[in-house]
């Protein structure tokens, strides 16, 4: 059921960061204007941060919601500069661009990844663009993605945390898992201390729960990569 921004469930997600001092991306399906949009909302201990309507609408979306017409947001965060897009936006390479070059520490993505045939030892494409996103912008990417069957519907259960040099760091989970996974956080930011928590969900499907109880400095000296510095600091190919 579309829903406003105010509504119950972005409400609920506001008072579990308040009350556990998280920041919260997550999918919903919004009414707004008269119009349902494909939507996703950042909250955090201090409220609603954002709100962002997908803009690439795939299939048949376009028979149910409006597109937005806004650049994904980029925000100000306690755990850093956290870029926001919903699913298949994340194919759009100039779109995903805008979010690096705004100097995102991390993409949190929304995702229903419809699963399709894999050949064998390859990864899924869908997994593979977001490794991409990543490595292309020197940024972590966490992706939220539905798992289990649905409806007769397959999802690829792509649920990962990927680190800017492309890899993962935690999943994909490729398989049917608990409502909700905890891989171990880490963090580029030297010298801060994130909040207990961050998670990243899409409103139906999976969930990304973060914990940020310790914080590995992948950016360190001796791999030679600086988090601002990465374009004049990485190879040109």
């Amino acid at each position: 059921m579309a829903e406003p921004a105010e509504g119950p469930t972005v409400t609920e997600w506001g008072r579990l960061a308040k009350d556990h001092d998280l920041v919260i991306v997550g999918g919903f399906c919004e009414l707004a204007d008269g119009l349902v949009r494909n939507s996703q909302v950042m909250v955090d201990s201090t409220g609603t941060r954002a709100v962002y309507r997908k803009a690439h609408l795939w299939h048949d979306e376009q028979d149910v919601f409006a597109p937005g017409d806004a650049a994904a947001p980029v925000v100000d965060t306690a755990l850093g500069r956290i870029g926001m897009m919903v699913c298949y936006d994340l194919e759009f390479p100039e779109w995903v661009r805008a979010v690096g070059l705004a100097g995102a520490d991390l993409l949190a993505v929304s995702t229903n990844w419809p699963v399709s045939p894999v050949p064998a030892g390859e990864r899924p494409v869908l997994v593979a663009y977001a490794q991409v996103a990543a490595a292309a912008n020197r940024m972590f990417v966490a992706v939220a993605d539905r798992c289990a069957a649905e409806r007769g519907v397959g999802w690829v259960c792509g649920t990962s945390v990927i680190g800017p040099d492309g890899y993962p760091l935690a999943g994909p989970v490729l398989r049917d898992g608990p409502p909700c996974w905890w891989p171990t956080a880490i963090w580029p930011r030297p010298g801060t201390r994130p909040p207990a928590r961050a998670t990243t969900s899409t409103a139906t499907g999976g969930r990304i729960c973060t914990r940020s109880r310790a914080r590995a400095e992948l950016f360190s000296r001796d791999r030679g990569l600086d988090r601002r510095g990465r374009l004049s600091s990485w190879p040109t190919i």
